[in-house]
C-alpha cells in the first residue's frame, strides 16, 4: 500500500524529476515517522540539498563517483580531472559544497575528507560491493550505499556496546535487505545536529547487536543525544530513501514492490 508524500517542505529537488528523500521508498510506518520527525525538526536536512547550482552538482556527482569507484577520498586534482573543470572552479564548488555540509574538506581545503554517504578514514562501518570497500559516516549511510551506486552490497560493523560484528546484505541492486546478522540487530539513529552531521549525529548513529544493548549503551550515557531505535528494516528505508538519488539524473518508478527481511 502507498502512503502519500510528505509536503513540499519535507522535500528536496535535487535536479529535475530527481526528490530527495525519494519517499516512495518508505514502505515502513516507523521509517516513514521517524524521518518525518527528523526533517521537520531540522529543517537544514532539506534545504541544504535543494536549489544547487548545476556546475557545483556536477563537481559533486563527480566526488561521489570517484568515491564509488575508487574507494578513497579523492584530492581537488583528481575531482578537476574527473569533472573536466578547471582547478580554480573546482575550488569554487568545493567551498560551496562544504557550505551546504555535503562534503567535507581538509584544514587545507586541498582534499574531501568525506561525501555523504563516503568517509575517507575508516569509521567502523565499511561497505563492500564487487572488489571494492568503502567506509561510511554513519550506520544510515552505510545502509544506503547500495541504492545509490546501484548495487549489492555487504555492510561489515559492529555492535557499539559489546563489538560483536553486525552483518548486512542487500539484494535487488541495494534496494532491499537480504540478510543480517545478528537477526536481532538494530540501529540508533540520533537526533544530534550542530550544523555539520559528519562531525554530529554520524558518530553516534550506530549499530546495535539487540534491544538489550541498545538500552545499556543509552542509559551507561554512551549516546551522547536522544535517538531513535530502528530496525534494521526500517533504518534502509531511511538510508535508501536519503542517499538513492544522489546520483541519479531521471526520475525512477515507486518502489512499492520491494520487500525487505
Amino acid at each position: 500500500m502507498n502512503m502519500p508524500v510528505p509536503g513540499a517542505s519535507l522535500v528536496a529537488a535535487l535536479r529535475p524529476g530527481i526528490m530527495r528523500p525519494n519517499w516512495s521508498m518508505i514502505t515502513l510506518s516507523g521509517a516513514r515517522r521517524t524521518l518525518q520527525r527528523r526533517l521537520e525538526a531540522q529543517p537544514d536536512g532539506v534545504t541544504r540539498w535543494s536549489g544547487l547550482d548545476p556546475d557545483h552538482d556536477h563537481v559533486w556527482q563527480a566526488i561521489l563517483s570517484l568515491f564509488r569507484d575508487h574507494g578513497g577520498a579523492p584530492d581537488a586534482t583528481a575531482v578537476a580531472q574527473a569533472a573536466g573543470r578547471s582547478r580554480e572552479e573546482t575550488q569554487r564548488a568545493l567551498q560551496a559544497l562544504q557550505a551546504r555540509d555535503l562534503v567535507v574538506l581538509d584544514a587545507a581545503d586541498a582534499a574531501v575528507v568525506a561525501a555523504y554517504p563516503f568517509a575517507g578514514d575508516r569509521t567502523g562501518h565499511q561497505v563492500t560491493f564487487g572488489r571494492r570497500t568503502v567506509n561510511a559516516l554513519c550506520a544510515i549511510d552505510a545502509l544506503g550505499v547500495g541504492a545509490m551506486c546501484g548495487v549489492d552490497t555487504v555492510i561489515t560493523s559492529s555492535c557499539a556496546w559489546c563489538q560483536t560484528p553486525i552483518h548486512v546484505e542487500t539484494r535487488d541492486h541495494g534496494l532491499a535487505v537480504r540478510s543480517v546478522t545478528p537477526a536481532d540487530a538494530v540501529v540508533l539513529y540520533t537526533l544530534m545536529f550542530d550544523g555539520r552531521a559528519a562531525q554530529s549525529c554520524c558518530p553516534s548513529t550506530v549499530f546495535l547487536c539487540s534491544d538489550a544493548h541498545l538500552d545499556r549503551c543509552a542509559n551507561a550515557g554512551h549516546s551522547p543525544s536522544p535517538g531513535d531505535r530502528l530496525t534494521m528494516a526500517e533504518a534502509f528505508e531511511i538510508g535508501a530513501a536519503l542517499f538513492g538519488p544522489l546520483l541519479r539524473k531521471h526520475s525512477w518508478p515507486n518502489a512499492h514492490h520491494r520487500r525487505s527481511v
